[in-house]
């Protein structure tokens, strides 16, 4: 399932999201400070797919600038996958439904990840058909679907997952 989206431009740098993997855990965090003011969503859109992985999508005035895998989908490796390199920079607001709660929004769609070899790059997909692909940080980027729904992620540059986790 795609997710209701709109693309705004960037007025100033794009930050790096702040990437940390928890050991015991398993779970990856990476958070971003975005520029304050909006008027959309501010909460947690947790996405659950019905194989059990969980990805925690984190939005400030409607701005992402979150993301956190909690449970992982069965992660396919690639030694040929490569971020695309054709994407523009942007803000990705999220938009939710009219009858949204606030606070946390709990959405049901499948979950895939793909990683290069060396786990740095992971690719998040929660629906098919990308057509266009936003920069949202120095080290993140968003597919969209051709009606601008947000269709996946790009975890780029991701530190290295710690020995003995």
């Amino acid at each position: 399932m795609a997710l209701d989206a709109r693309v705004t431009g960037a007025t100033v740098p794009l930050a790096a999201f702040d990437f940390r993997w928890d050991a015991e855990t398993e779970i990856l965090v990476g958070r971003a400070d975005v520029p304050s003011g909006g008027s959309g969503f501010t909460g947690s859109w947790e996405l659950e797919s019905e194989l059990g992985a969980v990805v925690t999508l984190e939005t400030s005035g409607g701005v992402l600038c979150g993301v956190e895998v909690v449970v992982w989908p069965e992660v396919e490796e690639s030694a040929k996958l490569v971020a695309p390199h054709d994407a523009t920079p942007g803000r990705v607001v999220l938009v939710p439904p009219d009858d949204a709660p606030s606070g946390v929004l709990e959405i049901d769609t499948p979950i895939a990840a793909v990683a290069a070899t060396a786990d740095a790059l992971i690719h998040l997909v929660f629906a098919p058909a990308r057509t266009r692909v936003v920069r949202v940080a120095q080290n993140v980027l968003a597919d969209l679907d051709s009606a601008g729904r947000l269709t996946g992620l790009w975890l780029v540059d991701l530190p290295p997952f710690p020995q003995g986790g």
